[in-house]
């Protein structure tokens, strides 16, 4: 397939060599016939042989970058020593120093204590005067209860009452099944006024 490929797109290579394909270059590929055409055998020797011209390519390549090479002039100097100097050491020996200044951070502190207390009273007293309200509600309640336990609503015909801690039963009253419910009495009849033309004649 590498060998019909190389054939296919020949100006795709520089030097007709497949090992050096041209940047940006579009590659066709060829058919199955085609690429069935060439032998095993032949595409092995043109692999073999395109990989020798490759390798002496590259080799010459080598050699006149050695030959082009500049001399350089320059000597290197220094000194080689067989103890090494350890730098950290001299770094730890002198610590890093913090230094805070305690006027600036009270002074910071004090409008923001002053505003939190501030906060703090509001809703204590808010909380004071909801539980006093409370209380308030709950005397009147009891109060209300102990003035006209007799004025409590009668249970509805069927129910049961559930005694509750603390507090004494009521009896319970249920009407007899036979006994019809009265209805409401008519309102009273109003007197109407004497017409003008009766009051003339």
């Amino acid at each position: 397939m590498l060998v019909a490929l190389f054939r296919n797109n020949a100006n795709a290579f520089i030097g007709e060599n497949m090992n050096r394909l041209k940047a940006g270059a579009v590659l066709k590929v060829p058919s199955a016939e085609a690429a069935g055409a060439v032998a095993p055998k032949e595409a092995k020797q043109i692999i073999q042989a395109q990989s020798a011209d490759f390798g002496a390519y590259r080799s010459r390549l080598a050699t006149g970058v050695q030959a082009t090479a500049p001399e350089t002039s320059r000597a290197a100097s220094g000194q080689v020593q067989a103890e090494v100097q350890d730098r950290k050491a001299t770094a730890a020996a002198a610590p890093d120093k913090l230094t805070l200044s305690k006027g600036a951070v009270g002074a910071a502190s004090k409008p923001v204590d002053g505003v939190a207390t501030a906060r703090e009273q509001k809703e204590s007293s808010a909380r004071v005067a909801e539980l006093a309200k409370n209380v308030e509600d709950l005397q009147k309640l009891k109060g209300a209860a102990a003035g006209a336990p007799a004025a409590a609503p009668a249970p509805a015909p069927g129910t049961v009452s559930v005694p509750v801690a603390g507090v004494p039963a009521a009896p319970v009253v249920t009407p007899p099944a036979s006994a019809a419910v009265a209805p409401p009495p008519a309102p009273a009849a109003v007197a109407s006024a004497p017409s003008p033309a009766a009051a003339c004649g």
